[in-house]
């Protein structure tokens, strides 16, 4: 007998013995919560622990005094974390003065958990018949009663093996299939973090200057983009279609249009940089033979550094200035980059700044962010104030304060885009 089957007995022990000495305590310490029983005669069919547990109350009730359960032989078997114990048992109870033995075939399933088995289900019969002194024999059709519940057993056994091996496989392949798409997700992260500029390279041509960013998903459709001529300083705040993976290809795409329009063909002026780049990016999707209604809005900054001009583009997103204390909105044009052929020219905006002067470009992923107690969107009358409750705190403040806000915001609320803000100091 090997370590297991003699758990197994241990067990079948236990839970009989509790009967026999009409102790449940006992009988029930080993019981599993899911425990099912057949029988016939007077206590046919229990379901559930508590139904059981009643069951056995009535029997003790009705015949409270203990008897004895003898084991006269027994068969076990173990598949996994499932078993089963077969046996022939006589029970001899003191009826009135007067000895009775009955002679019973029992099955006992147990499963194993957390290294402990427990009764999960009990078969038995009632005694079809009584034993008369002398008598050893059993009645053939409790036997072939018994038989076919151990064939049921073994069946049902083997079904469920085979469904474990089953569930075992798709679980392996669902693992391998995560492992692929994780593993390209992070590859496509590797090709973005390329085309964004790292924080060090960012502080030198815009020294005081935050950029808030926060992808939904491990990569983004949300970029920032910075260039540098003479100068000039090129920076935007870019939202391509879609999140996620889609939308990190889809700003892969729209950020080399912007660095085509600008040192390929040569245009500094944002007006121009944008009708150039609409160009490109609707041309690179319109080779599909799939109608692709794929793009980006942005809102596109060129900044002199030695005049404090500014110069400004925006595709449906606008610009922000704090000038002198005064916030102005200038509202971008109502078409985005590359959903469709561009028929109207964007327009050219120019501002002559003081040191100072606050700029702030973005995505919508901000202001549409649901949260707060109330769950409702912080919208964007919520997030101008916000930025303006932040002006006495430094630029890379502002950024930290930001950030904390959304987090503080959302809470457990699921995100709902890419977070891009970009702020510059003049």
């Amino acid at each position: 007998m090997n370590q297991e089957e003699k758990k197994i007995l241990d067990t079948h022990h236990i839970f009989w013995n509790g009967l026999a000495k009409r102790d449940l305590d006992l009988r029930f310490s080993v019981v599993s919560p899911d425990v099912t029983f057949f029988g016939t005669g007077q206590y046919e069919r229990a379901v559930g622990i508590e139904k059981y547990r009643e069951m056995n109350q009535e029997g003790i009730d009705q015949y409270p005094d203990s008897f004895i359960i003898q084991i006269l032989w027994h068969n076990i078997h173990i598949i996994d974390n499932v078993a089963w114990v077969e046996c022939d048992t006589l029970w001899v109870k003191n009826v009135n003065e007067k000895i009775l033995k009955d002679r019973i075939r029992i099955t006992t399933i147990f499963k194993k958990e957390n290294d402990q088995w427990w009764v999960i289900h009990v078969h038995g019969s009632n005694p079809d018949y009584r034993l008369k002194e002398g008598e050893h024999t059993i009645d053939s059709n409790i036997i072939q009663r018994n038989r076919e519940l151990e064939r049921q057993v073994f069946e049902r056994t083997e079904e469920l093996e085979a469904e474990k091996k089953e569930v075992e496989k798709q679980k392996h392949l669902i693992e391998e299939k995560n492992k692929e798409i994780t593993s390209s997700i992070q590859y496509a992260l590797r090709i973005q973090t390329a085309i964004l500029l790292p924080s060090r390279i960012v502080k030198k041509y815009l020294s005081n200057s935050f950029i808030v960013y926060i992808p939904k998903d491990i990569v983004a459709g949300d970029f920032y983009w910075i260039e540098t001529i003479d100068d000039m300083v090129l920076f935007a705040a870019c939202d391509s279609t879609g999140h996620g993976v889609p939308g990190a290809m889809v700003s892969v795409v729209c950020h080399n249009a912007l660095n085509r329009a600008v040192r390929e063909f040569n245009l500094f002026k944002p007006s121009d940089i944008l009708d150039k780049t609409a160009k490109i990016v609707f041309e690179s999707f319109s080779k599909s033979e799939d109608e692709i209604k794929d793009g980006m809005d942005l809102s596109l900054c060129v900044l002199n550094t030695k005049t404090k001009t500014l110069e400004w583009a925006g595709a449906k997103n606008p610009l922000w200035l704090i000038k002198n204390d005064e916030f102005i909105e200038t509202k971008a044009d109502k078409q985005s980059i590359g959903i469709s052929e561009i028929v109207e020219p964007f327009t050219n905006h120019t501002f002559s700044l003081n040191e100072r002067d606050n700029i702030y470009i973005f995505s919508d992923g901000f202001a549409d962010q649901f949260g707060g107690d109330d769950k409702n969107k912080l919208n964007r009358k919520r997030f101008k104030e916000l930025l303006l409750s932040l002006q006495l705190l430094p630029m890379q403040e502002q950024g930290i304060a930001l950030e904390n806000f959304f987090h503080d915001f959302r809470k457990d609320t699921e995100q709902t885009d890419d977070i891009l803000v970009m702020g510059v100091k003049v």
